[in-house]
C-alpha cells in the first residue's frame, strides 16, 4: 500500500473540503423540504411534489408555498379538462352526465379559489390563503358526493379527487406553517 506524503495530504485535503461544500443551497433545499413535508399528513406526495419542481431548489418556505399551490392549481386544470372530454363523449346516464357537468362547474370554482390563494399568499395575508384552499377542497369534496346521491354508481373521478384534495392538504400544512412562523425559513 503507497503511503501518502505530507505535500499530497495537504492538496487532498483542501479538495475533499472543497467537494463537500460544493453546493451548499441544494442541502439546504433538500433539508427544508423534507422539514416543510413532515408537517403534512401526505408527506409522501408533498416530497415528491416539492422535489419534481425545479424551483424548489432555492425557495423558502414561502416559496415552497406557491409551488405547492401552482402544483394544486395544475392538477385541478388537468380534472377539469378530463372532465369537460368525458362531457364531450355521449353518456347514455343522465346521473352521470348530472355529475358530471356538477363537478365540471365545482373544479372552475376550485381553480378560481387556488387564484386568490395565490394573491392571498403574494401579500402573505395566510387566513385568507386558507380560506380559499379550504373552499377548493369543499367544491371538490362536492363534486365526489355528487356521485354517492345515487346508489350503484361508480365516482368516475374519484382518484383524480382524492389527489386534488390531498394536493390542497399539503398547501394547507405549508400556509399554516407559514401563518405559525414569525420568520418564514
Amino acid at each position: 500500500m503507497e503511503s501518502v506524503s505530507v505535500p499530497r495530504l495537504f492538496f487532498l485535503l483542501p479538495l475533499a473540503l472543497s467537494l463537500s461544500l460544493l453546493n451548499p443551497f441544494q442541502a439546504k433545499a433538500v433539508d427544508i423540504i423534507a422539514h416543510t413535508c413532515d408537517h403534512s399528513v401526505f408527506r409522501d406526495l408533498c416530497l415528491t411534489t416539492l422535489r419534481s419542481n425545479l424551483n424548489s431548489k432555492n425557495a423558502d418556505l414561502k416559496g415552497l408555498g406557491v409551488i405547492s399551490i401552482q402544483n394544486t392549481m395544475a392538477t385541478a386544470t388537468n380534472v377539469s379538462s378530463q372532465i369537460s372530454a368525458l362531457l364531450n363523449v355521449t353518456i347514455d346516464d343522465p346521473f352521470i352526465q348530472q355529475c358530471l357537468s356538477d363537478c365540471s362547474q365545482s373544479y372552475v370554482e376550485a381553480i378560481d379559489q387556488l387564484v386568490n390563494s395565490l394573491a392571498s399568499l403574494e401579500i402573505k395575508n395566510y387566513n385568507d390563503v386558507n380560506k380559499a384552499l379550504s373552499a377548493s377542497m369543499t367544491a371538490v369534496e362536492l363534486c365526489q358526493d355528487s356521485f354517492s346521491a345515487e346508489p350503484g354508481h361508480v365516482p368516475l373521478l374519484r382518484d383524480s379527487n382524492t389527489k386534488f384534495t390531498q394536493l390542497c392538504s399539503n398547501a394547507l400544512s405549508i400556509t399554516n406553517q407559514l401563518a405559525g412562523s414569525p420568520t418564514p425559513l
